[in-house]
């Protein structure tokens, strides 16, 4: 069983079409790079900081749009794909579901289905969140290394009483080869990691993909009268996954523990757990 879920989380992935985003996030950063490159052409001033920040923030914008119509096929694919396989799955158990495959537009059409509807607009609104943080960030990112680099020709003023040609070749010359040694490494989350827009872009997809359709698993088996799920199993090792494969959760919190949002997977970013509905276990 456990097989088959991976395989069908590697094929909703795919669907996703996530190498699209990464495209975008990766034009994007190299938006953000060469402004900040070509502000290093000759002394920096605030000016020309302000000029720079705000040609990086109206390419923010432009990519802000193509991500919203990246986000709204990706994660409606990824839930209906996971209702589609827990009915398929549930119906090996003598389930009849009442319903046929369903598609995006079941769930706008069908009344059973507008909780499913209204549970896609809100797993949408918390992905945009953090897509929209991540790029915020971003931004940030890019103002801080060109407030790191005004730091540096002060510095470099009151070291020699004025800001040479050499001066500002040094300053660049770090600064591109940290950029190129580490990559455009500007977001720091809250465990003090440092990512690079593409890296961060890539985890949170993947991250709110497999939420989706784990989310779906529970929202359909739960309105099917399906009570207990079994977290996935694929040998993690990690002490927040390790602990959790093969557990089993209900959702009314009889004969197991109650599922909760802690115990739901993803357990943490980039997460490959999800929920596996167990009907065999509710009689």
């Amino acid at each position: 069983m456990a097989t088959n879920r991976q395989k069908h989380i590697q094929e909703v992935l795919k669907q996703a079409d996530i190498e699209r985003l990464l495209s975008l996030m990766n034009e994007l950063e190299g938006q953000g790079r060469s402004e900040v490159i070509s502000s290093l052409s000759g002394e920096l001033t605030e000016a020309k900081k302000k000029a720079a920040v705000s040609r990086v923030q109206q390419a923010v914008v432009l990519t802000d749009g193509k991500v919203k119509e990246w986000l709204v096929p990706a994660i409606s694919t990824a839930y209906v794909a996971g209702m589609n396989a827990t009915q398929d799955f549930i119906s090996k158990f003598g389930f009849y579901t009442g319903l046929g495959k369903v598609t995006v537009e079941t769930l706008k059409s069908v009344s059973d289905m507008r909780p499913h509807l209204e549970a896609v607009n809100s797993l949408l609104s918390d992905a945009y969140l953090d897509f929209g943080s991540g790029m915020t960030g971003f931004v940030k990112g890019v103002e801080h290394t060109l407030n790191d680099t005004l730091k540096r020709q002060i510095q470099s003023k009151l070291a020699i009483g004025r800001l040479t040609g050499e001066g500002i070749r040094e300053i660049k010359k770090e600064i591109v080869e940290q950029l190129s040694a580490r990559g455009f490494q500007v977001l720091l989350d809250r465990g003090g990691h440092q990512w690079t827009l593409q890296g961060y872009s890539e985890m949170l997809a993947r991250t709110h993909i497999i939420r989706t359709n784990t989310e779906a698993t529970v929202n359909r088996g739960t309105q099917l009268g399906i009570d207990v799920y079994e977290v996935s199993t694929h040998g993690a090792v990690d002490r927040l996954c390790a602990p959790q494969e093969g557990k089993l959760y209900s959702v009314s919190g009889q004969n197991y523990p109650r599922l909760t949002r802690e115990n739901t997977p993803p357990f943490h970013p980039n997460c490959k757990h999800t929920l596996l509905a167990r009907p065999d276990l509710d009689r």
